[in-house]
C-alpha cells in the first residue's frame, strides 16, 4: 500500500524527470544506422513489391492489347549497285553520264532520286496503287464502331446526319497514293560500298516486295531514259551548232577572199624587199645630209675669211693652191698694184665659192627628193603591213572556225552513233523477296518497352508514395520525431471481436501480443525507478489508435502477475468497455463521484483475470469539469490505497481536453500512436497540447503494428527480429 502523499511525490518526480521530454524533436540529420539512401530506396521497393508487380502487370496487359490493335507491317528490301565509270567533259560519256567513280558521295543524291515524287508517281501508275485500299482511304471499310447501331442512334439523337463516304477524284487518289508511298519508301547507302538499299513497308508482304522491286526497276529505267533524253538533246544541239559553225566558217573564208581582192597587197617577200630599200634610202639621206652640212660650213667659213681679207685662209678652205700662192705674194706688191691683185684673188675665191654653192644647192635638191621618196615608201610599207596583219587575223578566224566546225561535226557523228546503245550506271544487285513475317509491331520490343514503362511508373509511384507518407512506421522514427522514448510496440490483434481480447491474453500468456504488453508494462515501471508509477493514463491523438486495447492489456497482464489492478474508463462519450466486459447496466464513475453508489457497488470484477473495472457513464455535466474536480482527485488517491496499478483509459487529446485533466492526477502518461496510420502532424499537435500545461509524457507506444511489414522498414520490435517469433505461442 502507498500513502496518499506517495502519488504527489511520484508526480513531482515525474515532472522533474520530464522537463526536457515531450518536445517534438527534428529527425536526425544523418541516418548512419539506417543505411544509405539507396538501400532505403531498395527497401521501399521491396516492401511494395506486390504493388509494383500489379502496376507492371497492368502495363504489360496494356502493351499486349496495343500489339493486338496494330496492323502488321511488312518490310521488303532491294539492293541496287552502282557501276563505277569515269566521266570526261569532252567525251560522249559526259553527255549522258550517271554516277562516276570519282563522284562516290553523289550516291546520296541518288538516294534522294529514289525517294522523289517523280519516280514514285511512275511506280504508283505502274502498280495501279490508287485501287489498293492501303493507299486509297476511300476504299477502306469503315471502322466497326461506326457501324454500331448505338453510335448511329446517338448521332441521330444529337441531330447529326450520317457521314457520307469520302470519294476522291482520280487525280486526288493518285496524289494521296503518292503521298502515302513517299512515307513508306526509304533508301540509304550501304557503308563502304557503291550500293544502296531500297526498303518498303506495307500491310501486305507480297505488295511490299513488289513495290521495292518496282522502285528499283523504275530507277534503272529512269537512268536509261535520262541518258536517251540527254543523248537526243545533245544530238539536236550539236546539229544546230554545226550548222551555225558552218555558216560562220563560210563567212570567215569569204571575208579573207574579199579582203585580198580589195587590197593591192604584195607578198611578204616583196614587203621585206621594200623595207630593205627604205633602209638604204634612209642611209643615203643621212649621208647627203652630212655632205650638205659640210658644204654649208665650208661656204660660211670661206665667206668669213673673205670678208676679213684673209685670202690665204679662204684658199686653204677651198683647197685652191693658186689662191693661197697669190695671197702669200700679195705683200710683195706695192700699194698701187695691191688692189688689182686683191680683186683678182677675190674673183678666184668667188668662182670657187660659186662652185661650192652650186654643189650645196644640188645636195639640197637631192635631199628633198630623197625625203619625199622615203616618206612615200614608209606610207606604202605601213599600209601594206596593216593589210597583212588584218589578212592574218581574218585567216586565223577562218582557221579557228574551221577547227571548231570539224570538232563539233565529229562529236555530232559520235553522238549519233552512241544514240540507242546507252547502258544504265546502276544494276539491281538483289531483288526484294516476300518477307516471312511482319517487322512491326515487334511484340517483344513493345512488351519490353511496356515492362520498362511499368517498372518506371511503379518505382515512381512507390517512391512518391513513400515520400508523401507522413505516418509513423518505426519505433525509431517515433522516437526521433518526438524526442520521447518508445516504451513498446503492440502488434495487431489476431482477432476481430473486442470481447476476444481478454480471453486471448488469458489463454495465451506467452503470445507475441501478451509479451509486448508485458514489455510495455515493464517499460512504464522503469520510467521512474525511484518511484515506480502506480496510476497510469493511456491516451492518443485521435480515436482508433489502440489505447483501449493497451489499457485492458496492461491491466490483464498485471493481474496475471498477482497484482491488484483497477481499470477505469474515462471516455464518457464512446464508452466501449461494455464491448470488452459483460458489465450490463452497472453504474460507473459518474455515480461514484456523485455519491449515488459506493465504489464497491460500482466495481465490476472480471472473474477470469481478477481485474476490477469501473466503466464510464453518460453525464449531463461536462467531463472536463468532472476530471478537474477535487472529488476526482480524492477518488484516485483513495484507490491508490487498495490497488497496485490503476490504468485510466482516456479519450483522444485532439478531440476533447479530458485526457489532459485526467493525466494531472496520474503518475505516468503513455501516448499511443497507431502504426502507419497516425500522421506526424497529429502527433505533433497532440503532444503540443500536453506541453501547453507543462504535462510531460512518459513515453510512447506504437500500436496495431503489422510486424511482418514493419520488419521490412528495418525495425519491428522484438517480434520483428529473425528467429524471435519461435519464442511465442502465436
Amino acid at each position: 500500500m502507498n500513502h496518499p502523499s506517495t502519488g504527489q511525490a511520484i508526480r513531482k518526480d515525474r515532472e522533474g524527470h520530464g522537463e526536457a521530454r515531450g518536445r517534438i524533436m527534428p529527425p536526425p540529420s544523418s541516418h548512419e544506422d539506417r543505411g544509405s539512401q539507396s538501400l532505403q530506396m531498395l527497401a521501399s521497393l521491396w516492401r511494395r513489391k506486390w504493388t509494383m508487380a500489379v502496376i507492371v502487370a497492368i502495363a504489360l496487359a496494356i502493351g499486349w492489347a496495343y500489339t493486338k490493335t496494330i496492323t502488321p507491317i511488312y518490310h521488303a528490301q532491294a539492293i541496287v549497285a552502282i557501276e563505277s565509270s569515269k566521266s570526261n567533259v569532252i567525251d560522249i560519256d559526259a553527255v549522258a553520264s550517271g554516277i562516276g567513280g570519282s563522284n562516290f558521295f553523289d550516291i546520296h543524291t541518288q538516294v534522294q532520286v529514289l525517294t522523289s515524287r517523280k519516280l514514285l508517281e511512275k511506280v504508283v501508275d505502274k502498280l495501279d496503287l490508287m485501287k489498293v485500299p492501303e493507299f486509297n482511304p476511300s476504299l477502306r471499310a469503315p471502322p466497326a464502331w461506326r457501324e454500331w447501331s448505338g453510335y448511329n442512334d446517338l448521332r441521330a439523337a444529337l441531330g447529326m446526319e450520317r457521314p457520307e463516304p469520302v470519294v476522291f477524284t482520280p487525280e486526288q487518289a493518285r496524289r494521296i497514293a503518292v503521298d502515302m508511298l513517299v512515307g513508306r519508301v526509304t533508301a540509304g547507302s550501304i557503308p563502304r560500298t557503291l550500293a544502296f538499299s531500297i526498303t518498303v513497308q506495307s500491310e501486305d508482304p507480297g505488295r511490299a516486295a513488289d513495290i521495292a522491286n518496282a522502285v528499283a526497276q523504275q530507277y534503272i529505267v529512269d537512268q536509261l531514259e535520262a541518258k536517251f533524253e540527254a543523248t537526243r538533246v545533245a544530238t539536236e544541239w550539236l546539229s544546230q551548232r554545226v550548222a551555225e559553225l558552218q555558216i560562220d566558217l563560210e563567212a570567215a573564208e569569204k571575208q579573207v577572199e574579199d579582203f585580198m581582192t580589195s587590197t593591192s597587197l604584195v607578198s611578204e617577200e616583196a614587203l621585206a624587199l621594200q623595207n630593205r630599200q627604205l633602209k638604204d634610202a634612209r642611209e643615203r639621206l643621212a649621208d647627203l645630209g652630212v655632205e650638205l652640212t659640210g658644204e654649208n660650213a665650208l661656204i660660211a667659213d670661206t665667206r668669213a675669211a673673205l670678208e676679213s681679207k684673209d685670202y690665204a685662209r679662204a684658199g686653204e678652205l677651198l683647197g685652191a693652191g693658186d689662191v693661197v700662192r697669190l695671197a702669200e705674194s700679195l705683200e710683195t706688191y706695192d700699194e698701187t698694184e695691191r688692189p688689182q691683185r686683191a680683186e683678182r684673188i677675190e674673183a678666184l675665191i668667188d668662182s670657187q665659192l660659186a662652185r661650192h654653192e652650186q654643189q650645196a644647192l644640188r645636195l639640197t635638191r637631192q635631199i628633198e627628193a630623197l625625203r619625199k621618196s622615203v616618206a612615200d615608201q614608209e606610207a606604202l610599207i605601213a599600209e601594206q603591213s596593216r593589210a597583212l596583219v588584218e589578212l592574218r587575223q581574218y585567216q586565223r578566224e577562218a582557221e579557228a572556225s574551221r577547227t571548231l566546225y570539224e570538232f563539233f561535226l565529229a562529236r555530232m557523228k559520235e553522238t549519233a552513233v552512241q544514240e540507242g546503245i546507252q547502258e544504265a550506271d546502276a544494276r539491281i544487285l538483289s531483288d526484294a523477296v516476300r518477307p516471312w513475317g511482319p517487322s512491326a509491331p515487334r511484340s517483344s520490343m513493345l512488351m519490353t518497352i511496356a515492362l520498362m514503362i511499368g517498372l518506371m511508373v511503379a518505382v515512381a509511384y512507390i517512391l512518391i508514395a513513400e515520400r508523401l507518407n507522413n505516418t509513423i512506421r518505426t519505433a525509431r522514427d517515433l522516437e526521433a520525431f518526438t524526442g520521447l522514448g518508445v516504451m513498446g510496440t503492440i502488434p495487431e490483434a489476431p482477432f476481430r471481436r473486442r470481447r476476444a481480447l481478454i480471453d486471448y491474453l488469458a489463454n495465451k500468456p506467452t503470445s507475441n501480443m501478451a509479451e509486448s504488453l508485458r514489455n510495455l508494462r515493464t517499460s512504464i515501471l522503469l520510467s521512474n525507478i525511484d518511484h515506480p508509477p502506480q496510476v497510469v493514463t493511456i491516451s492518443s491523438s485521435v480515436p482508433g489508435e489502440g489505447k483501449t486495447t493497451c489499457s485492458i492489456g496492461l491491466a490483464v497482464t498485471s493481474a496475471m502477475m498477482g497484482k491488484r489492478v483497477l481499470l477505469i474508463e474515462c471516455d464518457f462519450r464512446r464508452r466501449v468497455f461494455s464491448t470488452y466486459f459483460n458489465t450490463g447496466d452497472r453504474p460507473g464513475l459518474i455515480s461514484i463521484l456523485s455519491g449515488e453508489v459506493s465504489t464497491p457497488d460500482a466495481i465490476y470484477q472480471h472473474e477470469a483475470t481478477g481485474i476490477d473495472v469501473i466503466v464510464g457513464e453518460k453525464s449531463p455535466v461536462s467531463a472536463t469539469d468532472i476530471f478537474t474536480s477535487e472529488r476526482f482527485g480524492q477518488f484516485i488517491e483513495a484507490m491508490r490505497e487498495h490497488y497496485d496499478f490503476i490504468f485510466l483509459d482516456t479519450p483522444p487529446v485532439l478531440a476533447v481536453p479530458d485526457a489532459r485533466m485526467v493525466a494531472k492526477q496520474t503518475d505516468a502518461l503513455v501516448f499511443a500512436v497507431r502504426w502507419n496510420s497516425t500522421t506526424r502532424a497529429m502527433v505533433e499537435d497532440a503532444l503540443a497540447l500536453f506541453g501547453q500545461i507543462d504535462l510531460p509524457v512518459s513515453g510512447c507506444v506504437l500500436t496495431q503494428v503489422n510486424q511482418r511489414q514493419m520488419a521490412r522498414y528495418g525495425y519491428g520490435g522484438y517480434g520483428g527480429y529473425r528467429g524471435v517469433s519461435k519464442y511465442y505461442t502465436s
